[in-house]
């Protein structure tokens, strides 16, 4: 039988916190072989993961604690051994583990698994199957600014000497209007833009990536 759990879940079962398992993967107590997925997804396949903590588990370390984990690995078809008590086994010193080495294995465990989700993005963006939202909002952006300042200097041109010529004008005056009047309209456009972009984000706003 092959039961695969979330590390949430696992840790549930032994009584633990969440933080725990991933100590217990950052120290190389549950192995690669017990994990099921990469990064954070990955889940726990709990028959390897009861082998992996009988096998690597510190005796002395598992009789102080409250709820001590089963330390033998159950052969095939038999029953797991009940939990440890401070009975079991003849006491001995408890050995302390370097608060700063344990921190670092579990921050090098966590960037592990940000590393794989990120390795596991780019390979999906790769594949088309995702864009970065703020990435195109960025693009399109420019792309618009690029465009209206084209019509800017369109209108200032091209279409004031138009104008100019058709009615008998001096093209400048109304080059000037024609700019007078368009940057009114991008400054009321853009005060609107500016308050869906508000609601947008009153309402929760937008996921950081988007399919296609």
């Amino acid at each position: 039988m092959k039961t695969i759990i979330t590390k949430g879940e696992f840790a549930a079962m032994k009584g633990r916190k969440p933080s725990a398992i991933s100590n217990w993967i950052a120290d190389g107590k549950i192995t690669p072989a017990a994990l099921v997925g990469i990064g954070v997804r990955a889940k726990i396949w709990v028959e390897q993961a009861e082998r992996d903590l009988a096998r690597n588990l510190d005796p002395s370390q598992q009789i102080a604690q409250d709820r001590p984990i089963s330390l033998t690995a159950p052969a095939a078809g038999e029953a797991p051994a009940p939990p440890l008590t401070p009975t079991a086994l003849p006491a001995s010193p408890v050995v302390s583990e370097d608060e700063d080495l344990r921190r670092r294995r579990r921050a090098d465990a966590d960037n592990a698994e940000h590393q794989a989700e990120l390795s596991r993005l780019k390979r999906e963006a790769a594949a088309g199957q995702w864009v970065e939202a703020a990435g195109v909002r960025k693009a399109f952006a420019k792309e618009l600014a690029e465009f209206m300042t084209k019509v800017e200097m369109w209108a200032g041109q091209k279409l004031a000497r138009a104008i100019a010529e058709q009615h008998g004008l001096d093209w400048r005056t109304v080059a000037a209007e024609i700019r007078t009047s368009w940057r009114e309209f991008r400054g009321e456009a853009a005060d609107e833009a500016e308050r869906r972009e508000e609601d947008r984000r009153d309402e929760g706003g937008a996921a950081p990536a988007a399919l296609v």
